[in-house]
């Protein structure tokens, strides 16, 4: 170790950032890049989730399934990052994909039930996992 340098800071200590030929800056930069790029999801799933009552005419419960949505995406985003990010150490950001949320809205809710109450019965597979949203029926 007669040339290298020593890390500097307790961030560079922990996540090895010269190791790796990059510093600080370069990963908050990274970073702000990384959310602007994905920023969309937090206007998108709450609006995609919320669209089947807005076509069935329940303008109110739209907006609070649009406002839970919303509050769900940030929190699941930030607790799904900070994880891989402390506990991996991987600079990867986590956030809700939307191709089961378009999916599930647009198709599953129009198909198994007439209008009204269809969230609360079609909720329970769509959480169950990927391979349940699939079911014929």
């Amino acid at each position: 170790m007669s040339g290298s340098k020593q890390p500097s800071g307790a961030l560079d200590r922990y996540f090895h950032l010269q190791q790796y030929g990059t510093n600080v800056r370069t990963e908050i930069l990274a970073g702000a890049t990384t959310f602007i790029a994905i920023a969309y999801i937090l206007i998108l799933n709450p609006q995609i989730l919320a669209d089947p009552y807005v076509i069935m005419g329940d303008t109110a419960m739209a907006g609070k399934i649009s406002n839970g949505v919303f509050i769900g995406t940030c929190i699941g985003a930030f607790i799904g990052t900070l994880l891989v990010g402390l506990y991996a150490k991987l600079p990867f950001a986590q956030a809700p994909g939307m191709g089961r949320n378009a999916f599930f809205a647009y198709t599953k809710t129009e198909r198994w039930l007439p209008p009204g109450n269809a969230w609360g019965r079609n909720a329970p597979p769509y959480f169950a996992g990927p391979g349940v949203a699939y079911w014929k029926h």
